[in-house]
């Protein structure tokens, strides 16, 4: 389960009728924070993935309107991002893909497998 979800982070998230989000890719030639932007409305919550340079390795981050005005959080380092920090952020970041996260719920049966209980350190 942790291949397939290191592969397709869509399979951590199901709506009210069992379904994982659509992922939405952005296309070459596009300003990052313009597509955002436009596709992040008013009262939504987004998760964007993204990879770093060109290595297999990447990261999640989340993005919400709030009050038109879109805001990145990196849960990583506790930070939000706004206006022209967002375009910074995504230098060096490649393959960049959203997903719509506002109705979904944690899918339990794929995290019971690969999350440990609180205060389980082995």
């Amino acid at each position: 389960e942790i291949v397939a979800l290191s592969r397709d982070t869509t399979l951590a998230y199901i709506d009210q009728n069992g379904m994982k989000p659509q992922k939405i890719g952005k296309s070459s030639g596009v300003k990052t924070k313009n597509w955002l932007n436009y596709e992040v409305k008013e009262n939504t919550i987004f998760g964007i993935e993204f990879f770093y340079g060109k290595s297999s390795q990447g990261h999640i981050v989340v993005a919400e309107k709030i009050a038109g005005e879109l805001q990145l959080y990196d849960p990583q380092n506790n930070k939000i991002y706004k206006a022209e920090k967002i375009d910074k952020y995504f230098t060096n970041k490649y393959n960049i893909s959203i997903m719509n996260l506002t109705n979904v719920k944690m899918n339990e049966n794929l995290c019971d497998k690969i999350m440990k209980p609180q205060g389980d350190i082995n």
